[in-house]
């Protein structure tokens, strides 16, 4: 599934440097498919964390803005690894590491997905004592 778009992706790194780790054939432009592999491969592996323990049901009917954040630092990272392992900025690295953490940790339960999680909308009802039972209604007809 898709967690993210080239819009996305459009906002957290600069024109023309999405133009250079994509454009191999010199055109001056974005190339939307190798954008689109990276969103897919992106969008695969955030799958196989929250598929672990079969936690949630995928592929997710909505996707949360945090899953698009991080589908989005996962796609760059791809670009970048594709391209210019060398020349990737630290940050990106990192940001790729912090995106896999939060990942784990919402396959194992600790961190959630807002109103996807599983018994996230479950209720639980407690009462008091029983007003009317058999030795209460002894004798009343």
């Amino acid at each position: 599934m898709a967690y993210a778009t080239l819009e996305d992706i459009g906002k957290r790194i600069r024109q023309d440097e999405l133009i250079r780790l994509t454009d191999e054939n010199d055109l001056g432009v974005v190339a939307g498919d190798k954008v689109a592999a990276a969103i897919e491969a992106a969008g695969l592996e955030i799958d196989s964390y929250l598929g672990q323990g079969e936690r949630y049901a995928l592929p997710l009917a909505t996707t949360p803005p945090l899953l698009t954040s991080l589908a989005v630092d996962l796609a760059i990272w791809n670009l970048y690894s594709v391209v210019d392992a060398d020349g990737m900025p630290k940050t990106r690295a990192e940001r790729r590491q912090e995106a896999i953490d939060i990942l784990i940790k919402i396959g194992a339960g600790q961190l959630t997905l807002g109103a996807l999680d599983p018994g996230g909308t479950s209720a639980s009802f407690v009462g008091g004592e029983r007003i009317f039972t058999r030795d209460t209604m002894r004798g009343v007809l």
